[in-house]
């Protein structure tokens, strides 16, 4: 072979349909965590907006709520929009280190805050 590669030589085509089918359930799960991360953050997103906005019958914004006085016009506004931040940061720097299971509670915790923090 050139330059010192080897081409891995399956031995038949049940093999190869196995590689493809442990792939295929593996992406599936990854998308599927991915879709219901991103179905997280948008039902957060809404909820935390429709609890700290009034709006009239047309839509429009009229006022805050206590919630939303206490997320939108204080110093805590800055500490939702900067912990999704925050915590990429943790998880870039102990992702090696984490269990699977705290990985995933991190991550289902980075999803609901970047909902809370576009809700902002």
């Amino acid at each position: 072979m050139a330059f010192g590669i080897q081409k891995q030589v399956y031995t038949g085509t049940a093999n190869r349909a196995m590689v493809d089918e442990g792939l295929r359930q593996h992406m599936l799960r990854v998308y599927n965590y991915m879709a219901s991360g991103l179905a997280l953050t948008g039902i957060v997103a809404v909820v935390v907006f429709q609890m700290s906005v009034v709006t009239d019958s047309a839509g429009q914004i009229q006022g805050l709520t206590s919630m939303g006085h206490t997320l939108f016009a204080t110093g805590l506004r800055w500490v939702v929009m900067l912990a999704p931040l925050g915590l990429v940061f943790f998880l870039s720097a102990r992702l090696h280190a984490l269990q699977f299971s705290t990985a995933q509670m991190v991550f289902w915790v980075f999803a609901a805050l970047m909902g809370m923090s576009l809700a902002t």
